[in-house]
């Protein structure tokens, strides 16, 4: 008897300890986890770029023109992966560097061109993320100044551009990013006194005139993300 009670003491501690801690854990939580992450990887975007340009090569072209701006508007399809292409058009702006050398006249520099682009994008985390691209096009340069003018010419050539662009940026919503942007551009045009409709610049040699134009430029960009993610 005494062996079959101490039996039944014992079933009847441990249902209880069971039940002390059933008690004690939490209540399990039926609703599913829903991990919410607004990162538009995958839509194709609109993109608006304004970047300062500023010339290194070659030396004439580097002392005749200050940057004024380089205006932008691309477009960005989803590709494969992290990968995407696009296409742009772009505008830049600048003023001939009277300071520099005086005998340079009133002008401008304007330049307009078509570009294809291959670029790679990467998220760090849901808010920042980094795109590397390479651009490559065509189009064409007119200089207007006053020497030119003055003996009814007008400077324009047609002429290959590339472009390698490297940007951070950061997610506002799941609309829109904003970033800046750096990059090397090269304007496959030799600048030479000719431009401006004379033979020479004071102080300078004809190994300055070699090479063709390439600026370093830096800017603000912001993307207007469209429609559905792309199935890749």
């Amino acid at each position: 008897m005494i062996r079959i009670f101490l039996i039944l003491t014992f079933i009847s501690l441990a249902k209880f300890s069971s039940s002390q801690e059933d008690e004690s854990s939490p209540p399990p939580d039926d609703k599913p986890k829903i991990e919410i992450e607004i990162i538009p990887r995958f839509k194709p975007s609109i993109q608006g770029v304004f970047k300062l340009p500023n010339a290194f090569a070659n030396k004439a072209f580097k002392k005749t023109f200050n940057g004024v701006g380089n205006f932008e508007l691309a477009y960005k399809q989803p590709f494969f992966k992290n990968f995407f292409i696009g296409g742009a058009m772009q505008i830049s702006l600048y003023d001939m560097r009277r300071f520099n050398l005086p005998e340079i006249p009133n002008g401008t520099f304007k330049g307009l061109v078509a570009n294809a682009e291959f670029g790679y994008q990467k998220y760090f985390n849901p808010n920042w993320y980094f795109t590397f691209s390479l651009r490559g096009g065509y189009g064409g340069v007119v200089m207007p100044n006053k020497n030119c003018e003055a003996i009814g010419e007008k400077p324009k050539q047609n002429m290959a551009f590339s472009e390698e662009m490297l940007g951070l940026y950061i997610m506002g919503n799941d609309r829109v990013s904003y970033g800046l942007v750096v990059s090397h551009q090269i304007w496959y045009f030799k600048y030479d006194p000719s431009w401006v409709c004379k033979t020479n610049y004071s102080g300078l040699s004809d190994r300055d005139y070699k090479g063709y134009s390439n600026l370093f430029c830096i800017g603000f960009a912001f993307n207007v993300y469209l429609g559905k993610e792309a199935e890749l």
